[in-house]
């Protein structure tokens, strides 16, 4: 029975341009989210990076490091550093 609607719907025009843009609604949606993940895991991984240099920052200028040396190392700005 399923076999014959199928068949039925794959033979009207109207009906498999529905079927198709129906499908096609699905994968963009799919497609979205995963888009979506994606882009905030690597938003997560990138504000993480961040927040490691600046507590590395934080600990070699206690340890007195000089401001240049720590900026080099960390990838941070002079004036980062400076305002840690």
């Amino acid at each position: 029975k399923a076999t014959a609607v199928l068949k039925e719907m794959s033979e009207d025009e109207a009906e498999r341009m529905i079927a198709d843009a129906r499908e096609k609604d699905l994968r963009d949606r799919r497609g979205a989210i995963l888009f979506g993940e994606a882009k905030g895991k690597a938003e997560g991984i990138a504000e993480g990076e961040i927040r490691k240099a600046l507590d590395t920052a934080r600990n070699m200028k206690t340890e007195g490091i000089t401001i240049e040396i720590i900026a080099k190392v960390t990838g941070l700005g002079v004036e980062e550093v400076e305002a840690l």
